[in-house]
């Protein structure tokens, strides 16, 4: 049903009312556990420590194609909450989960990880193992 979301879900009209008390109080909960990290980290006289916030992409809007997605539909899916405070990382390393951590260690350690393809592989609801495979190039521009 377009109409809500996910199978046997809230109707649309329901999540988007709650929706911003829900970033708000995600967003209350984030920037406590961050001052909490920072402040017990300069209590112990160490360095700032690296902190990554990512997440989930969230609903799609209800008007794109599940079934068949094209680029503007995977441009929804596929994009992601990806924040993190490491100024050193390098910007061929796309910034998807992989390629932040692989250039976050390659820049604080002696490991050297070059960065891999941004690859997202998508599935519907009713077939949630018919995976379609996408490249990062495939949907950005």
């Amino acid at each position: 049903d377009s109409d809500s979301i996910g199978p046997g879900g809230i109707p649309w009209s329901e999540y988007e009312k709650n929706y911003p008390a829900q970033i708000k109080f995600l967003n209350s909960r984030i920037t406590a556990a961050i001052d909490k990290i920072y402040q017990k980290s300069r209590l112990a006289g160490k360095p700032q420590p690296i902190i990554i916030i990512q997440g989930d992409h969230g609903p799609s809007a209800g008007n794109l194609d599940e079934v068949k997605p094209g680029k503007q539909s995977m441009r929804v899916r596929a994009g992601i909450l990806s924040a993190c405070n490491y100024k050193g990382l390098d910007d061929s390393y796309e910034h998807s989960p992989v390629n932040v951590a692989r250039g976050i260690l390659s820049g604080i350690s002696s490991l050297k990880l070059a960065p891999v393809c941004d690859k997202t592989f998508y599935s519907t609801w009713d077939r949630p193992y018919d995976f379609t495979l996408f490249e990062h190039k495939e949907i950005s521009d």
